[in-house]
């Protein structure tokens, strides 16, 4: 098997167990048993579980990116409504979608200093890949330049870390539904 088709089989078979057993109880020797890897083949990707599991988010964070562009350049002029829909997309919380879990597994494991960085990389790559949609949105006339690209993409962020928290807590629905969310940064970014 190849490399690239090795590690799509990693990613894909964690991402499995994790949807049936969870994040704590996912064990390197499951993987190793789904994947027919050995540990050592494990690790020549990553030096751990919870690096494994970031990956994973990553891999959601590069998903959300390719749909926002699909989005965006749906149309023949550009429009704010369906990149807008997408990204708030990513707020809901859906049970298909570990990168959710994963998330709230590895705050739970932040004082490990190696966890710690890689959710500061994540951050990183979450903050700077909203700030590309907003400047993107500005260069393409759909959202007013008086817009603060990184005021607004902490703001995406701070909504997105709070939803993840508020699924983790409450089994009440949201009071705020996705379409007033979507009026109400609609109206925050409109030009």
């Amino acid at each position: 098997m190849k490399a690239q088709q090795t590690w799509e089989k990693l990613l894909d078979e964690t991402e499995r167990l994790i949807k049936e057993k969870g994040c704590q109880k996912t064990t390197l020797k499951d993987i190793m048993e789904r994947t027919g890897l050995t540990k050592g083949g494990i690790y020549h990707y990553v030096e751990s579980k919870n690096e494994l599991f970031a990956q994973l988010m990553s891999r959601g964070l590069r998903s959300a990116n390719e749909r926002f562009y699909e989005a965006a350049g749906d149309k023949e002029r550009p429009e704010l409504d369906s990149p807008l829909r997408q990204t708030l997309d990513t707020f809901h919380f859906d049970e298909e979608d570990v990168s959710k879990e994963i998330f709230l597994y590895l705050i739970s494991q932040r004082h490990d200093s190696k966890v710690a960085e890689l959710l500061q990389e994540h951050h990183q790559s979450a903050f700077q890949q909203s700030k590309q949609w907003i400047e993107f949105g500005k260069e393409h006339g759909v959202i007013g330049p008086h817009v603060d690209a990184k005021k607004v993409s902490e703001l995406f962020l701070l909504i997105g870390y709070g939803m993840n928290m508020y699924h983790a807590v409450s089994k009440e629905p949201v009071a705020m539904k996705q379409e007033e969310l979507f009026h109400y940064m609609k109206r925050l970014l409109a030009p």
